[in-house]
């Protein structure tokens, strides 16, 4: 995204250190190359301590203001939170808010998209639910429209994952160029443990084709 308004893409990267809310801005300088990491600031406290451990994020126009925004997980393993743009120099970034999608379940990954090409950008969410309520698998939450942030339908499931697989992200694109959205999905196996407790981990990449 262009973080600064420059006319740059830059790039923003979460952690997997379990620094909590570390998130790092690389700005792209006029001849291409890289600036040096910056950490950037995030506020408000209370929002903030929500973020546990691996912090993920992309950015969207989640607010329909031509504006790019960031959608941040992972809060506690179960829920998205969004900071608004523009954003400026030198000051934080704000987590106004938690977006509202049931069924909720722990979060692995999640991608904003216009899965129905109505023109509105969906939610599509991994996750697993730990209370047996729901499958294992990406959810679609439709955007129902209106001014300023969506509302979203109750989630579907596109694509139930093996219970053998765990962990795993997913993105979405057309793969194929007819025009709809497709699910490139990462799937993580192990293998039973051994007496001593090792286990062999195996990782691939699936193509889901819509029909």
């Amino acid at each position: 995204m262009d973080f600064d308004g420059d006319g740059r893409l830059d790039l923003i990267t979460g952690s997997h250190s379990g620094d909590k809310a570390a998130f790092h801005l690389f700005r792209r300088n006029k001849d291409g190359s890289w600036a040096p990491r910056q950490r950037l600031k995030v506020t408000p406290a209370d929002k903030v301590g929500m973020l546990v451990g691996t912090t993920f994020l992309t950015a969207a126009d989640w607010n329909g203001d031509g504006v790019p925004d960031l959608l941040i997980g992972k809060i506690l393993g179960s829920g998205i939170l969004v900071a608004l743009g523009p954003f400026k120099d030198n000051k934080p970034i704000a987590l106004t808010h938690e977006i509202d999608f049931a069924p909720k379940g722990f979060v692995f990954d999640f991608a904003i998209a216009d899965w129905d090409r109505d023109g509105k950008p969906d939610l599509l969410v991994r996750q697993e639910f730990l209370d047996g309520k729901g499958k294992y698998g990406i959810y679609w939450y439709k955007n129902l429209g209106g001014a300023g942030l969506p509302k979203l339908a109750e989630g579907k499931l596109l694509l139930e994952i093996p219970g053998d697989n765990v962990g795993g992200g997913f993105c979405v694109g057309d793969w194929n160029g007819d025009g709809w959205p497709d699910l490139i999905v990462t799937r993580d196996v192990y293998s039973p443990a051994t007496p001593d407790g090792q286990q062999d981990r195996r990782g691939t990449v699936w193509l889901y084709l819509r029909e």
